[in-house]
C-alpha cells in the first residue's frame, strides 16, 4: 500500500499544466517570419551538439535524434536549415554546470524582456542521467533553476 501512496506523490508532484491564455499556442511560424510575434528559445537544452539525445529522452535506447530544438524550429519556421534568418537564442546556462553564471543569465533575460514568447528548454541529457548515472533528486542543476527563477 505504501508503494501506491508514493506512487500517487509522484504523479501529482510530476504534472504540469499548461493553460493556454490568450490562444498563444500554437505559435504561427508566419507570424515569426513576418516580425510580429517575437520569439526565443532560451536554456542549455535549445542548441548544442553536446546534448544530443536529450530530447529524445535518456532512456531512448534506439532514438534517433535528429537535430537540436532550435534548429528544427528554424526550419520550420523559415524553411531552410540554411536560411540567413533565425529565432533568436541564449543559453542562459551550462548544460552541466552547477555553478551560477550570472552574466549568462542577464544576457537570457534581456533577450527575453525583448520577446512576445520565450520557449525554456531545461532538463537532464543522456550524460547525466541513464544506466548507471541515476540521480537521487529530480531537481534541475543550479545553474538551470536560477535561470528558470
Amino acid at each position: 500500500m505504501a508503494a501506491f501512496v508514493q506512487a500517487r506523490e509522484a504523479a501529482q508532484e510530476g504534472t504540469v499544466l499548461i493553460r493556454n491564455l490568450n490562444s498563444t499556442l500554437p505559435l504561427s511560424p508566419t507570424a515569426i517570419r513576418q516580425g510580429t510575434l517575437r520569439v526565443s528559445l532560451v536554456g542549455p537544452l535549445a542548441d548544442g551538439a553536446e546534448v544530443s539525445g536529450a530530447y529524445i529522452g535518456s532512456y531512448a535506447a534506439a532514438g534517433v535524434p535528429a537535430q537540436s530544438a532550435w534548429h528544427a524550429m528554424n526550419e520550420a519556421v523559415y524553411g531552410a536549415a540554411n536560411s540567413t534568418e533565425r529565432l533568436r537564442y541564449a543559453c542562459g546556462a551550462g548544460v552541466n554546470d552547477r555553478n551560477i553564471n550570472t552574466s549568462m543569465i542577464a544576457e537570457a533575460v534581456r533577450l527575453a524582456q525583448s520577446s512576445d514568447v520565450v520557449v525554456l528548454f531545461l532538463g537532464d541529457t543522456p550524460n547525466q542521467v541513464g544506466e548507471w548515472k541515476d540521480r537521487s533528486t529530480l531537481d534541475l542543476l543550479p545553474s538551470q533553476m536560477a535561470l528558470l527563477e
